[in-house]
């Protein structure tokens, strides 16, 4: 029956159903709910554990618990008050020994009537408690009162400025006056404001205050213990039927995403017969639940569900101190797993086998470990994958880079039948560390190049980078002129080896829209995104790699935006052919036309604009000149006939501009019904 119970489509095939529970679940099944009073069964006889644990990419767990029941039972489980939510909201459970749920039990902690709180925080002065006991009966204790208390109930607090004083001063400002704090009290006698710093001391009358601050102060007298604040929530699952049966239930919440990194085991290129690369994947894991995992089963999605509950968007994996001398470490079965590297000369490859085995649940990747014993608070690296890789080693320098030496590279492809997801990757040759580098997605049977160190053995450098520009054609349409051009770069670079050798170089070029290789003297090979060029270096060799590349290019000219400099320079060009240099001439005498009207009618603004000067002139003169003077006589006749000229030039104005506008729309014209060629360019 077990058998059939860890299959994963049975399980979920008769499972009774999703039920979201509320604070007054109704029971699930024919019997009778447990009353009201909570008069639950004894749990004894209960014996179900976590057996299975789902942790999906995006932060999720899936908590799975499985067992005996025998008769009536119960199942108490404990929650943070954040995590209740998500497991009411998500839980599941199933009786499959003919036995009925009979429903959830939790409290819910009403508040209580006439409860009191107080607050004590670090750093907590008297004003803010005095505060948070606005409304409570206090005796004032004030100097030069012989000792008779001032009775009455705080009102509010209300800071003044005045003089440094000798009580309680909040602060005081640079110029060395001080800030105090007045107590507003409702005493027999009415209002009453009190200066805080005369007060010697405060009695407060309520008894329930009273305890509520010694409650506070227990409090802060208390260890904080690490676990005390995940565990205060109850959770009771009621199991009910008759005899031993078997049950299960399983629930949803957040879960620290889990890390893969991986280690990749070079040989040793001076062994004769080199065995190919081997890729070791370790899955980082945290148990950052209530439970601790012993013996449970657990499985590594890749899947993204859809969830009530916040998926977690942090690992919050805690590190312990490093375990010197062991190259693995973790909690794995019954007892702790540690993979010791050997006191020979090390080699990754002894001691290390996958643990996990690949599923279908999820398209892309499914890793399930069996028997894995963590403690809660810890976390755990599993091997989960150690399988021979096809890879070739070479060197990668990316063309125009600005460096003179390229990296060693590995040319992986995913033999393994496994979907590696992305993580840091260490690289190992001959036991020794080689690299580090990011290992991308790496679905099957695909390839990458990754590049983990730098081979300084190998130098690259730029001979010379030759460009030149051949103009094929050129057309003219609606006032842009485009003119297609071949732009022929060639390109040439010094290779040396001076290692004892033989390498493998890849040049690697990035691939350029409308780029295209004429030639090369090296074998070339594309990846995604790169033209690479593969070259043979010598033991102590040089090399030289030569790459000719063209690409066609067009570039545009609005005639518009250009001056009748431009334009007469442009009308000028050999290359064009002739008949655009004819509409470029046309376009040229039009705009030529279109700027003498503006200037024309630029003369007459000028002229208008003098006018308005002149009879301003006059007219603040007329005024302060007495109106009988024979001088008034001669200014007022003066601005009758600046203001006849000025009509006069309005009106040449106004043809002026008709003109220029005239000429401008002629120009424009012109401009868009233009479309000549494509004509070839004979003079380059």
């Amino acid at each position: 029956m077990i058998a059939v119970l860890n299959n994963r489509s049975y399980r979920w095939a008769c499972m009774i159903g999703l039920l979201p529970l509320l604070a007054t679940l109704p029971a699930c099944s024919t019997q009778p709910a447990p009353s009201s009073s909570l008069a639950l069964p004894p749990s004894h006889t209960g014996t179900p554990r976590l057996r299975q644990v789902d942790i999906f990419a995006n932060g999720l767990g899936f908590f799975e618990f499985q067992g005996l029941v025998d008769n009536d039972s119960r199942q108490t489980l404990r929650f943070s008050p954040d995590q209740i939510k998500g497991v009411l909201r998500s839980l599941v459970f199933q009786d499959m020994g003919g036995g009925t749920i009979g429903g959830v039990a939790f409290p819910t902690h009403p508040k209580r009537a006439g409860s009191v709180q107080v607050m004590l925080g670090q750093g907590t002065t008297l004003r803010q408690l005095l505060e948070q006991l606005r409304g409570t009966p206090v005796a004032l204790y004030l100097k030069g009162r012989g000792g008779r208390p001032l009775a009455g109930k705080i009102i509010s607090l209300v800071r003044q400025a005045g003089s440094r004083g000798s009580g309680l001063v909040v602060r005081a400002d640079g110029s060395g006056q001080g800030a105090r704090w007045t107590i507003n009290l409702f005493t027999h006698h009415g209002l009453q404001s009190v200066a805080l710093s005369d007060a010697q001391f405060i009695r407060i009358k309520d008894r329930r205050i009273r305890t509520a601050f010694q409650r506070a102060l227990a409090n802060l007298a208390k260890p904080t213990r690490r676990h005390a604040g995940t565990v205060s929530r109850q959770l009771t699952l009621l199991f009910n039927g008759h005899g031993n049966r078997w049950v299960r239930f399983g629930y949803l919440l957040t879960a620290p995403a889990w890390k893969m990194s991986y280690r990749l085991i070079l040989p040793a290129a001076s062994r004769p017969v080199a065995k190919g690369p081997v890729l070791q994947a370790l899955a980082t894991v945290a148990n950052h639940s209530n439970t601790n995992w012993k013996g449970v089963r657990l499985h590594l999605l890749g899947g993204q569900p859809v969830s009530l509950i916040p998926p977690a968007t942090q690992t919050q994996a805690s590190s312990g101190p490093a375990n010197q001398g062991n190259l693995f470490g973790g909690g794995v079965g019954a007892a702790r797993v540690v993979y010791r590297a050997p006191a020979q000369p090390f080699n990754p490859l002894e001691g290390v086998q996958a643990l996990a085995t690949s599923g279908k649940t999820h398209p892309a990747f499914d890793y399930a470990v069996s028997q894995v014993t963590l403690p809660r608070g810890q976390s755990v690296m599993l091997p989960v994958l150690a399988a021979p890789i096809k890879g070739r080693s070479v060197d990668l320098f990316d063309l125009g880079s600005g460096s003179i030496h390229p990296f060693t590279a590995i040319q992986l492809t995913n033999t393994s039948g496994k979907y590696l997801p992305s993580g840091r990757m260490a690289v190992y040759r001959a036991g020794t560390f080689a690299g580090a580098a990011q290992l991308p997605v790496f679905p099957p049977k695909a390839q990458h190049l990754i590049a983990y160190a730098v081979d300084q053995a190998v130098l690259v450098h730029t001979l010379s980078v030759k460009s030149h520009r051949v103009r094929i054609s050129a057309r003219l349409v609606a006032g842009i002129l485009y003119v297609t051009s071949q732009h022929r770069t060639q390109l040439s670079y010094r290779l040396t080896n001076v290692s004892p050798k033989v390498k493998t170089l890849l040049l690697r070029q990035a691939i350029v829209p409308g780029n295209h290789l004429r030639r090369s003297n090296c074998p070339r090979s594309t990846f995604p995104g790169f033209n690479v060029f593969t070259v043979t270096l010598a033991r102590g060799g040089n090399r030289t790699a030569r790459i000719l590349e063209y690409s066609i290019r067009v570039s545009g000219t609005n005639l518009d935006s250009l001056s009748q400099h431009d334009l007469s320079a442009l009308a000028a060009k050999k290359y064009l052919p002739a008949a655009i240099r004819a509409a470029i001439g046309q376009a040229l005498t039009l705009r030529r036309a279109w700027t003498q009207a503006q200037n024309r009618s630029a003369t007459v603004q000028a002229a208008i604009d003098q006018v308005n000067e002149i009879e301003s002139h006059l007219r603040a003169n007329l005024a302060i000149i007495k109106k009988v003077s024979p001088v008034y006589t001669i200014m007022a006749g003066e601005l009758n006939t600046q203001e006849l000229r000025y009509q006069k030039l309005q009106k040449t104005l106004q043809l002026r501009q008709n003109a220029a506008a005239a000429a401008r729309d002629a120009f424009e014209h012109n401009l868009q019904s233009m479309k000549i060629g494509p004509l070839s360019i004979l003079h380059p």
